[in-house]
């Protein structure tokens, strides 16, 4: 069985990381240039710092927590080093993103990010700012229906009309921080949860469609920036009124990441590729690896407050590879890219 033991990477990284901040000389250069970090980045550093630190001492999702957890966790002799050491990674994480981003730039390549649609109920926002969701023991995004059952009882389902009260700041902010840092654009990931589609949509009841759109337009806009919009559900068109590149758009797309597979992977890859753009953007074909062989759909199951993917991917030592590399591709797909070389 393929797998990553994570509690043990985290803990050797977390020992790794404990010892590196030991030796750290608050004095140095380097420790001037953390402590300026820490004051500008005030207004949310240290509520990260806090809420990953009482993640670790408590061992619960944030819904868990009671006032007594919390309170018994600030007085762990551990708690303050924990969040000062996270701040301080951040520190370090921010220094390697920006040489990341200038080594890209240098070489003249452009980076995009990208920020999810939904944050998750075990996280900083939903603990300090439970106001800005709709209920987050009951209710959570996803789309149910006779083809899809994404249930996202991990994430958090926005409260849109508080979110337009404040300018949808918590949406905002996040583009604009990160395009202020260096980004030259970003992928808009499920702007279509902005509406109300329906097909099963769980919803808010409040999406604010094109008046948020439009809003997030205007922030790329600020910046000339490169504005990449995942956008299903007969929204694509929606999007491009506001000058967004779409998937399903301008930007062809295959790829069984979302959607059921099916037979016929090979034709309908090699016919998508074959068709042309608008000329905004190239032509994005892209598939995951597995579709060659119809592995089953991949989809999301709860553990522990946390969703987990139930995915595979196949190899030749899987006592069942014979049975499953039957519609094996590999050699097309090479051919294939041989061909447009």
């Amino acid at each position: 069985r393929q797998s990553v033991d994570h509690g043990a990477v985290r803990a050797r990284e977390a020992d790794v990381a404990a010892a590196a901040f030991a030796r750290f000389d608050r004095a140095s250069e380097r420790g001037r240039a953390y402590a300026a970090f820490k004051t500008e980045n005030a207004e949310w550093l240290g509520e990260y710092g806090e809420f990953m630190a009482l993640s670790r001492l408590i061992g619960k999702p944030a819904l868990e927590w009671t006032p007594e957890s919390v309170a018994a966790a600030k007085t762990d002799a551990s708690f303050d080093s924990l969040a000062e050491r996270h701040a301080w990674t951040q520190w370090l994480a921010y220094g390697q993103l920006k040489d990341a981003l200038g080594a890209v730039h240098a070489a003249g390549g452009k980076v995009l990010f990208d920020i999810p649609m939904f944050r998750a109920k075990d996280s900083v926002d939903a603990w300090k700012r439970p106001e800005t969701f709709k209920d987050l023991r009951t209710r959570n995004p996803g789309i149910k229906n006779q083809w899809i059952n994404e249930d996202w009882k991990d994430l958090a389902l926005w409260d849109w009309t508080r979110a337009k009260a404040e300018g949808y700041r918590p949406m905002l902010e996040p583009y604009r921080r990160w395009l202020g840092f260096g980004f030259d654009g970003a992928r808009v990931d499920a702007l279509h949860f902005a509406y109300r589609f329906g097909n099963g949509q769980l919803a808010s009841g409040d999406e604010p469609g094109d008046d948020y759109v439009a809003r997030l337009a205007e922030v790329f806009k600020e910046r000339d920036a490169f504005p990449l919009a995942e956008a299903f559900e007969g929204k694509a068109e929606a999007a491009e009124r506001f000058g967004f590149v779409t998937v399903y758009g301008d930007w062809k797309k295959l790829s069984s990441h979302d959607d059921l597979r099916g037979d016929g992977f090979m034709g309908k890859f090699s016919a998508l590729s074959r068709q042309a753009g608008s000329g905004r953007a190239g032509r994005f074909v892209g598939y995951t690896l597995g579709d060659e062989w119809g592995d089953p759909f991949p989809v999301k199951e709860m553990a522990g407050g946390r969703s987990l993917w139930r995915w595979r991917i196949p190899l030749a030592s899987d006592p069942d590879y014979a049975s499953r590399a039957r519609a094996d591709v590999r050699a097309q797909l090479g051919a294939w890219t041989a061909a447009l070389a």
